[in-house]
C-alpha cells in the first residue's frame, strides 16, 4: 500500500494551526483585559445612579425622608446639581435626569465617600456626604 503523505508534509499544517490558536488567545485575552473592564464598570455606574435615582424620587414624593447610600463604585466622582447627577472616571462617565429639583450643587470624590444622603425637610431636597476621616 502507498502512502498518500511523507512524514515531513505533516508538520507545515500542525505548526500552522499552532500559529493560529496563539493568535486567537492572544485576541481573547486582549479582549477580556481591555474591553471587558469598561463593560463592568459602566454597569456599576449605571447601578448606581438608578439607586441614587431612586432614593431622590423617593424623597420627591414625601414630606419628609432620609436614607443612606453607599455607592459600588468606588473612585471617580459623583455630581449632583439642580436636575442631574453624574458619576464619572477616568475612562466613561454617565449622568441621569432627576424627578425633582436638589437644592445645591454637590461634588464629591467616590474614593473618599462612606455614604450618601439623601434627606428631604421641609419640603427642601438635600445631598449629604459622608466621607472617610
Amino acid at each position: 500500500m502507498r502512502l498518500l503523505f511523507r512524514k515531513g508534509d505533516l508538520a507545515s499544517p500542525v505548526i500552522m494551526w499552532i500559529a493560529v490558536l496563539s493568535v486567537a488567545l492572544i485576541v481573547v485575552s486582549w479582549y477580556v483585559t481591555s474591553i471587558r473592564p469598561l463593560h463592568g464598570e459602566s454597569s456599576v455606574i449605571e447601578y448606581d445612579l438608578r439607586q441614587l435615582f431612586v432614593y431622590v424620587d423617593n424623597a420627591c414624593n414625601s414630606a419628609s425622608y432620609s436614607a443612606s447610600y453607599n455607592p459600588r463604585m468606588n473612585y471617580g466622582v459623583v455630581e449632583f446639581n439642580k436636575s442631574r447627577v453624574c458619576i464619572s472616571t477616568e475612562s466613561l462617565s454617565s449622568c441621569m435626569d432627576l424627578t425633582c429639583p436638589v437644592e445645591d450643587f454637590v461634588r464629591a470624590d467616590l474614593d473618599e465617600i462612606v455614604n450618601l444622603r439623601v434627606v428631604r425637610q421641609d419640603g427642601v431636597l438635600t445631598i449629604g456626604v459622608e466621607e472617610f476621616s
